[in-house]
């Protein structure tokens, strides 16, 4: 372990690093490069010829009145949602918390429980609890 001077001058033992790395390296393979992938792609397009065009057609065709509609009915509904998982969720999670210790772990369960459903079955149980929304 290296020793350094804190602010206060006073000396502390640091621990090494290097468990840091994979983590790091693991972040950079799967979030930054992907991410770095996006930017590239929105940013350019094939031409005809085979080569790349650098272009902001893609951010100008964001702003049709057409996507802008969809933008603005995706935030009300993750707005909606995020309200309800509020006013859900936490007076759920205060009833489990002050619960008896011997029933805490059976209302965990219940609340796991659907988590471990498939998703396409939970994808389908929400299309039909959805419907079809003509907004």
């Amino acid at each position: 372990m290296k020793k350094i001077k804190n602010r206060t001058n006073t000396v502390v033992e640091q621990k090494e690093t290097r468990l840091a790395y994979p983590y790091a390296l693991w972040s950079v393979i799967f979030i930054v490069v992907p991410l770095v992938l996006i930017v590239y792609y929105s940013l350019t397009r094939k031409t005809d010829d085979g080569g790349i065009l650098f272009t902001f057609e893609n951010y100008r065709q964001a702003f049709d009145p057409l996507f802008l509609k969809v933008f603005m009915r995706s935030f009300v509904l993750a707005g909606i949602a995020t309200i309800l998982c509020v006013i859900i969720g936490y007076p759920a999670a205060y009833i489990i918390s002050k619960a008896k210790l011997s029933r805490r772990d059976s209302l965990i369960l219940l609340f796991i429980l659907p988590m471990w459903m498939n998703f396409l079955l939970r994808t389908y149980a929400w299309i039909a609890i959805l419907g079809k929304m003509d907004c």
